[in-house]
């Protein structure tokens, strides 16, 4: 989980791991990186907008945000600023 304090000092090219939503086929977390500047307003302090891409040249974009009014955008507690690691699978020696 990313804290507001730590999201409002992302900076572009910076990493940032998917806990949830978003997992790779052998189940790691799938890499974002930030690609522009941290949105933030000054009548809410609490808001934040930071733009996010995963994959290559045609990769898919999407923003990170903290509004507790929009629970079906990516959140704060969806993603990790350290590469959690997999946990262990069935089929693994």
């Amino acid at each position: 989980m990313i804290e507001l304090e730590h999201a409002k000092h992302l900076r572009y090219g910076q990493e940032v791991y998917s806990l949830y939503k978003f997992k790779s086929k052998d189940g790691s977390a799938v890499v974002w990186r930030v690609t522009g500047q941290v949105k933030r307003w000054k009548r809410y302090p609490d808001r934040i907008k930071v733009p996010i891409k995963t994959g290559g040249m045609y990769g898919t974009s999407d923003y990170l945000e903290n509004d507790p009014n929009k629970p079906h955008l990516n959140n704060l507690q969806d993603f990790s600023l350290t590469n959690p690691t997999r946990p262990p699978q069935i089929n693994d020696p």
